[in-house]
């Protein structure tokens, strides 16, 4: 019985060797499972029956090809301890960018093979899988059936063999992040009960199939045909509901072949470019589908306000949105753009009156936005790459990033840094011309210096990727009240473990003010401002 304090395993085990975990029973309190370590092909067993004797999380950042199984595997039943309901989270200690979901991608997974009869939710979030092995032999549920499942930023996997498994949950809670359900090898069931939808940032691929079908079914209706601009099915079509068989699929839609053809309440596939002359239009969803060639739709002065939010782009050839103002008209001013390739946006993005946009960037590829960014909303990166470019990208909100994923500055645009500062969960690359702007000497209420900037993911990269004719621009103001004397402010901090490429003080530039002097200089992990003068009396500001 380990109790609260939980298991942790931190040898570094040769490749394809096993921590097992064999005996009689293993009681598991809050303290939950970390592993640590990160050759590949090594593993961690629990052979014996594990009882949960409180809610906990198992943290796991070792990777394992996404059509195989765990690298953290329970063989053994697993229970709750008597008259308890224990909530289990599985947590991929954000390694990964949770939107990679193909046969071949490797993601920190886990594993139950047993039919397990523990009772409470089950989460999954920051990149984790967890792989559901039904087989014969063990036929039976694998999480608590009359408890709900709720995804962050994670995905449930289910494999099997020689006929159809099913696994039911109360409900199906999606939370901030890109989430999915799938299968491999199984003629497999999932039943959501009823799908929920928390907060804001969530999105949701139902089922993605790999060699084989699973299939899901809830008990939610449409709106506007669709479960949702958040939905795809197979990280396709918008999902739907049937509501006679209660199984989720795809929308029907309507083709087409010009901008000018876009109409009011319909969902839009884009099978063709041109230039909007037919004025403002409401679409309810629209998608690029695949295989398509390369399209641009200009939208002149029309304004463009997606009804659900929803925007999938499945072509990988390299599409355009340009001109004119993009607008959600979602309830909660989410637009959700799915970017399978590379999908640029140069439209004006502002607000639907009092309703603040926010930004959801959902799927592996690419999505660049190179026009005003007039919204007031946050950013959720929840998969692939955002990239920033242009003198109108100017970003003040709030950025929650997953990660794996990258932000991307070049050629004028500009990231605030101010106030409390700004921490990015995933990958960042400056590129030429980029700018950040950051106050210095503010403190905490703690009294220590705030940091502008911080990467604080420790698989994360740092990549500078400006010249010395298009430096980095730094722009540097002074917080209000701040007490400027010469000696180191903190403006960028990472992790020892971070990855960082390109890094060359000489490619950050900067003004000062005449009456106080200093130079950025590097320090161990991060990236300093140095004021080596300070004029007596002066009103002082950095430019």
């Amino acid at each position: 019985n380990v109790g609260a304090a939980g298991i942790v395993i931190t040898n570094n085990l040769k490749e394809w060797q096993h921590n097992k975990f064999i005996g009689d029973s293993l009681h598991i309190g809050s303290g939950g499972v970390t592993v640590y370590g990160d050759n590949p092909n090594t593993f961690v067993t629990f052979e014996c029956p594990v009882v949960l004797t409180d809610a906990q999380t198992w943290h796991n950042p070792k990777l394992r090809q996404m059509d195989v199984s765990g690298t953290v595997t329970a063989s053994g039943v697993v229970s709750s301890e008597a008259g308890k309901d224990t909530p289990v989270t599985f947590s991929g200690f954000n390694r990964i960018d949770p939107s990679l979901k193909g046969m071949s991608v490797e993601r920190p997974a886990f594993a139950f093979k047993n039919d397990n009869t523990y009772t409470g939710d089950t989460i999954i979030n920051s990149g984790g899988v967890l792989y559901l092995l039904f087989s014969n032999d063990f036929p039976g549920s694998k999480i608590d059936p009359e408890s709900d499942l709720i995804l962050s930023g994670g995905g449930l996997a289910i494999t099997g063999k020689a006929q159809v498994f099913t696994q039911s949950v109360s409900r199906l809670v999606i939370k901030a992040g890109e989430n999915f359900i799938g299968g491999k090898n199984a003629d497999a069931v999932f039943d959501c009960g009823e799908i929920v939808r928390e907060g804001i940032g969530g999105t949701m691929t139902f089922p993605v199939s790999w060699a084989g079908g699973t299939t899901a079914y809830a008990d939610n209706t449409n709106t506007d045909g669709i479960l949702g601009g958040w939905a795809l099915l197979n990280d396709g079509a918008f999902a739907a509901m049937n509501i006679s068989t209660r199984m989720v699929g795809q929308v029907s839609t309507a083709q087409r072949w010009n901008t000018d053809s876009w109409g009011n309440n319909q969902h839009v596939v884009v099978m063709g470019g041109g230039v909007r002359t037919a004025g403002d239009v409401s679409p309810n969803s629209v998608r690029y589908q695949a295989g398509q060639p390369a399209f641009t739709n200009d939208f002149a002065d029309a304004v463009l306000t997606i009804k659900s939010g929803g925007l999938a782009v499945n072509n990988t050839a390299p599409c355009k949105l340009e001109n004119g103002v993009l607008r959600s008209g979602f309830e909660t001013g989410e637009l959700f753009v799915f970017t399978a390739g590379l999908f640029e946006i140069s439209s004006k993005i502002e607000d639907n009156g009092d309703t603040p946009f926010t930004l959801v960037k959902a799927q592996s590829g690419t999505l660049v936005l190179s026009g005003e960014l007039a919204f007031t909303g946050d950013i959720y990166l929840n998969g692939g790459k955002l990239v920033l470019t242009g003198d109108g990208a100017e970003i003040e909100s709030e950025i929650h990033q997953s990660g794996g994923t990258t932000l991307a500055l070049s050629n004028g645009a500009n990231l605030k840094c101010n106030g409390d500062g700004r921490v990015l969960g995933g990958n960042l690359e400056l590129g030429s011309g980029s700018k950040l702007n950051m106050e210095i000497c503010g403190k905490t209420s703690g009294g220590d210096l705030i940091v502008p900037l911080t990467l604080p993911n420790r698989f994360g990269t740092f990549n500078v990727t400006a010249d010395m004719e298009n430096p980095v621009e730094l722009i540097l103001d002074v917080a209000p009240g701040a007490d400027i004397k010469r000696g180191n402010y903190p403006l960028i901090r990472w992790t020892d473990a971070t990855t960082v490429s390109g890094l060359d003080v000489d490619l950050f530039a900067f003004d000062v003010h005449n009456t106080i002097q200093g130079e950025i200089v590097a320090v161990e992990n991060g990236i300093d401002f140095v004021v080596t003068s300070v004029a007596r009396g002066a009103l002082i500001t950095v430019r």
